[in-house]
């Protein structure tokens, strides 16, 4: 079974706002009388001009432009005392360490993914995760 993991939060708010919709039924005079009162606010804008107050994005182009929407703050952040495998590998240094939130939240997804993976096929027998800067 295939998940999408963007696609489930937005479901589940769908369905929440959907089950608070109430049923709607009025007649076209209802609907005048209202309009009349001033209860429901009319525009008288034009279509043209509505349609360049928005641009419309790909996916792909909408993640690169608001990614703090998906995976977070892309600000660096620091953490000052983080404790660092040495360069030779051997110990363990204290050091202040600069990072980035969002590449931590996609490293964690990236092994939560992993794990449910490795429960549906117990055949998984490596996990390799390569981020080379």
């Amino acid at each position: 079974m295939r998940r999408c993991v963007l696609g489930v939060p937005a479901y589940l708010r769908y369905t929440r706002l959907y089950s608070q919709l109430k049923p709607f039924s009025a007649s076209a005079l209802q609907l005048q009388a209202r309009v009349k009162k001033g209860a429901v606010a009319t525009t008288t804008t034009n279509p043209v001009v509505e349609s360049l107050r928005y641009e419309r994005k790909s996916p792909i182009e909408h993640i690169l432009l608001r990614p703090d929407t998906y995976v977070g703050s892309t600000a660096l952040a620091e953490y000052t005392d983080a404790w660092v495998v040495s360069e030779d590998g051997q110990s363990c240094v204290q050091m202040p360490l600069s990072y980035s939130p969002a590449l931590l939240k996609i490293f964690d997804e990236i092994l939560v993914n992993a794990a449910d993976n490795k429960q549906r096929d117990p055949e998984m027998n490596e996990l390799r995760v390569d981020i080379d800067q």
